[in-house]
């Protein structure tokens, strides 16, 4: 049984953005076990069989263009994490990457060519390329919004030696996107890893049928710099929606405390909300727990107070969870709290007379009571004041109250004083 937290939190039941959640639903790691030169052709990953196509052209400067590029997969050029330069890693992280022909697989090291080894017959060997690695058949049935991610590294020279991405509809091949060089800065001649993410045309919706395809072209002209291309880490996800349209989060300072608002248009499935606090934007703790209305279709108010906020900058997000397991993250609001002299402040606790002591700060026109609450919520002692002891000290006798932490609550109706005491 999940414990909620209650004793910190009030919460109104009454009132567009969908929170949504990128789900990935195909996955591809080039992990083949293969330290270098295993062409991609033989290639076969968990979904299946990669395949080269070959639209090289017969002729090129120096006769035949016998020694084209080729894709490998292999950890000649290991599929590094984003911002990491290339290198090599063995059998441990391959990429499927464009390599040499005629030096064999170095990782993404192409033949720019620009020398003519004449035979007997008078023709040479160049390296003028055209060739593309593509993809199973990958099945978008029931998938919409699908969004395409890798990581990749690319250099070559302009439009003559380059890769591009591109898309299969079950029917025809068509350019996605001509991928941009990536950055080879502190890499000493190789690429440094970038992330790449794109939205799939809207063909992919519900097919079941799609492929993906990386092309490479170079011509034999000699100029071109390292790395060629080689890709990792590709995903496929889907704008998976998860119970709950959110259509304001807001925070208010209120005197002590800070009210953290928000508002649903719709809620399916919702099973709680978490409220979730951070001093960095980094390590956040929740401070408050509330169950969801399930579903709903009607527009909900919930607000949860913190009572005891952080002086400073604090960030705040919300983490809903349905009765699946899945969960989101709202958008992160931030505050900078200060805290404010109340009219009421804990003094200390007078352990010997069974006592504790409350000042209060600044004169009163009004009655005003006193509640101590234990860590259970539940109240244990309650006094009304009808006429205010102005500027002065309030002892309140704890009884028999057993020593521990308590809550200190008072209120004159129009403002309210809320402090966790040891007692």
């Amino acid at each position: 049984m999940r414990e909620r937290i209650c004793i910190f939190m009030f919460f109104l039941l009454g009132g567009s953005f969908y929170l949504n959640a990128q789900t990935i639903f195909w996955t591809e790691t080039f992990q083949n076990g293969c330290a270098a030169s295993c062409n991609a052709n033989a290639y076969f990953g968990p979904n299946g069989g990669w395949t080269i196509t070959d639209n090289s052209p017969l002729l090129d400067g120096c006769g035949y263009a016998t020694s084209p590029n080729t894709w490998y997969v292999s950890g000649a050029e290991c599929g590094n994490s984003v911002g990491i330069c290339g290198s090599t890693c063995g059998a441990t992280d391959p990429s499927l990457h464009i390599g040499s022909t005629t030096m064999g697989d170095m990782g993404a090291s192409f033949d720019a060519g620009g020398w003519c080894d004449f035979g007997m017959g008078g023709w040479g060997s160049g390296t003028t390329t055209d060739k593309r690695c593509l993809s199973p058949g990958i099945n978008c049935a029931g998938f919409t919004g699908i969004t395409l991610k890798f990581n990749y590294i690319e250099n070559g020279q302009g439009a003559n030696d380059d890769a591009s991405l591109w898309f299969f509809d079950g029917s025809v091949w068509a350019l996605l996107v001509n991928t941009a060089k990536t950055s080879t800065a502190g890499c000493a001649g190789q690429g440094k890893w970038t992330a790449f993410s794109t939205l799939l045309p809207a063909a992919a919706n519900n097919n079941s049928n799609i492929k993906i395809g990386f092309r490479w072209v170079n011509n034999d002209d000699g100029v071109g710099t390292d790395p060629s291309f080689a890709v990792d880490d590709i995903t496929l996800s889907y704008n998976a929606l998860l119970p709950i349209e959110l259509i304001d989060f807001s925070l208010h300072p209120n005197q002590e405390k800070i009210d953290i608002d928000w508002s649903t248009a719709s809620e399916t499935n919702n099973e709680f909300f978490a409220i979730e606090r951070s001093l960095d934007d980094i390590n956040y703790f929740a401070i408050a727990i509330i169950d969801g209305a399930g579903n709903s279709n009607t527009v909900l108010n919930y607000t949860v107070t913190d009572f005891f906020p952080a002086k400073g900058i604090s960030y705040y997000r919300i983490k809903q969870t349905d009765y699946d397991g899945n969960y989101t993250f709202s958008g992160v609001k931030s505050i900078n709290f200060s805290e404010k002299k109340a009219r009421f402040s804990f003094i200390n606790s007078d352990l010997e007379n069974n006592l504790i002591n409350i000042s209060i700060n600044n004169p009163l026109s009004s009655a005003f009571s006193v509640e101590i609450i234990n860590v259970l919520g539940h109240q244990i002692i309650k006094k009304s004041f009808l006429e205010p002891n102005i500027n002065g000290i309030i002892p309140i006798n704890m009884g028999e109250a057993i020593r521990g932490f308590y809550i200190l609550r008072i209120s004159n109706g129009t403002e309210e004083y809320i402090k966790k005491f040891s007692y």
